[in-house]
């Protein structure tokens, strides 16, 4: 079984959204591991896509009034080469996993090579 199909099978199908990427935080919003990987196969977003909204969006965030700080440290450049390199995989077939270009953010506590704590 597909790393994909793997995962649509152990997920409840969530109401359809749409795939949109903009600058507005009413855009941003939180999709399921099914969603990602059915925009990525389909080519309506890439990993690269969801990764550069996601820093737009934390930007954003953190240039409010108040601002959230809600990410404490973020490492762009890592942030995309991770993307492109898991965008390559989808593309030719050899994901890593079901989870391969699926966002993800760890707690502060949490050791992350790259990053310090």
């Amino acid at each position: 079984m597909s790393p994909e199909n793997a995962v649509i099978s152990c997920l409840r199908k969530p109401p359809a959204r749409r795939f949109v990427f903009s600058s507005t935080a009413e855009s941003f919003h939180r999709w399921s591991v099914e969603e990602y990987l059915r925009g990525y196969k389909s080519g309506k977003f890439s990993p690269v896509d969801v990764a550069k909204a996601i820093i737009d969006a934390v930007k954003r965030s953190d240039s409010a009034e108040p601002p959230l700080r809600s990410v404490i440290q973020m490492n762009e450049t890592m942030i995309l080469e991770d993307a492109k390199a898991a965008e390559m995989r989808i593309k030719s077939g050899k994901m890593l996993s079901a989870l391969d270009g699926v966002p993800i953010l760890f707690k502060e506590e949490i050791d992350v090579a790259g990053y310090f704590h």
